[in-house]
């Protein structure tokens, strides 16, 4: 698997399971990469045309951030698809089982409680896109 992922965060991806680490910072991931199979698109924006020049012809690109992506792709000779999850109570509890028999790897990188000044704080870390893992909001105490 190939990430792109800032300099700070290098060791944290490893963690994860990547096999190769470009710095987007430094390297322009649409030079350094050809024929891939499969991109998972998670930023909109400028990446978005790059994402389609990695692919290898016929390989396929996922999106959860453009509902148009499968237009775009026609120009590129590539499928593509938008993904949006409504996950089900059962598919939760798959989730929640694969983590706890360590088959997903989870990082939670921080706790809020559920009141006003909690989700603030949240919404504000994910507006700032520097966050690794996952902000857990806590309804229950």
């Amino acid at each position: 698997m190939i990430t792109t992922e800032s300099s700070r965060n290098h060791d944290f991806v490893k963690q994860l399971g990547a096999d190769e680490i470009i710095d987007y910072m430094v390297v322009d991931f649409s030079e350094a990469v050809k024929n891939v199979n499969l991109v998972f698109d998670a930023v909109e924006g400028m990446y978005q045309k790059k994402n389609f020049k990695v692919l290898k012809d016929g390989g396929r690109l996922v999106s959860i951030v453009t509902p148009n992506i499968s237009d775009i792709a026609k120009e590129y000779k590539v499928d593509a698809q938008f993904v949006i999850v409504r996950p089900s109570r059962s598919q939760l509890e798959q989730i929640a089982d694969w983590v706890q028999d360590k088959k997903v790897k989870l990082h939670i990188n921080r706790l809020f409680l559920l009141t006003e000044t909690g989700m603030i704080h949240a919404h504000h870390l994910i507006e700032t896109k520097h966050t690794n893992g996952k902000l857990v909001v806590q309804i229950r105490t």
